[in-house]
């Protein structure tokens, strides 16, 4: 049972437990790098994770064989990764003193989820 519930699944909950994994991370831990330094790796790791996110999401809906979405998984995977980063910043503010919301992290989620979505397209062509 729990098999076919999750067929195709299981990497991106994987995927998705590394994300929060690391958006809880404690801030201190990213002490001794330059914030000028650390911006650009930031937000290129944002693109990744998040672009990353959507593009498992989206191989795993097309692979099931059931059709119960009643949303196309086209726009789905990409909404539940923009909502996953958006949820993610939202939790940083109100419950880790030493993280804060970060607009432009937001939009390097959104960025790094269309672009998971542009791949999922040319790869599925």
């Amino acid at each position: 049972m729990i098999k076919g519930v999750f067929n195709g699944y299981i990497p991106s909950i994987f995927w998705t437990i590394i994300i929060v994994s690391l958006s809880v991370m404690p801030g201190e831990s990213l002490d001794g790098y330059s914030w000028s330094d650390m911006w650009n790796i930031d937000k290129l790791g944002h693109l990744i994770f998040y672009g990353t996110h959507t593009f498992l999401l989206l191989y795993a809906m097309n692979r099931r064989s059931d059709k119960l979405l009643i949303l196309n998984y086209r726009y789905l995977a990409p909404f539940l990764s923009i909502l996953l980063g958006l949820c993610m910043e939202l939790i940083q503010y109100q419950f880790f003193a030493d993280r804060h919301f970060d607009v432009l992290d937001l939009i390097a989620n959104i960025i790094g989820s269309l672009v998971g979505l542009i791949i999922f397209k040319i790869l599925k062509k």
